[in-house]
């Protein structure tokens, strides 16, 4: 006896790993501290990076930031190093974004995001 009539069932769920998961909420909170210029995140903000000379890359990602230097393995695990490269690939494949809500970004970098 079925409690609950089920319309998906038979079908699997679409279930993103934990990995999958943490990456969109990392941009999630890039995009917050960029985009949304959320006060309390301000210490995560980085500078956005300066062409030194003018190309189609440079013109299709303006609003690319300054991803530091990471010298260490240990260095290179850290938030901002990590979701910085990931924000400036965003920017590239995605270059607008600017008025989006928050689910409707997470929306799109999930479907952006390999799996």
């Amino acid at each position: 006896m079925r409690l609950i009539r089920d319309s998906g069932a038979g079908q699997e769920p679409r279930l993103h790993s934990l990995q999958h998961r943490r990456d969109v909420a990392g941009l999630t909170v890039m995009y917050k501290v960029h985009q949304q210029r959320v006060p309390h995140l301000h210490t995560l903000r980085q500078p956005l990076r300066r062409a030194q000379v003018t190309t189609r890359a440079v013109a299709l990602a303006p609003a690319e930031l300054l991803q530091p230097r990471c010298r260490t393995w240990h260095h290179q695990c850290q938030f901002v190093c990590v979701y910085v490269g990931w924000w400036n690939a965003l920017l590239a494949s995605q270059p607008r974004h600017d008025g989006t809500t928050v689910q409707e970004f997470k929306e799109l970098v999930i479907a952006w995001l390999p799996r």
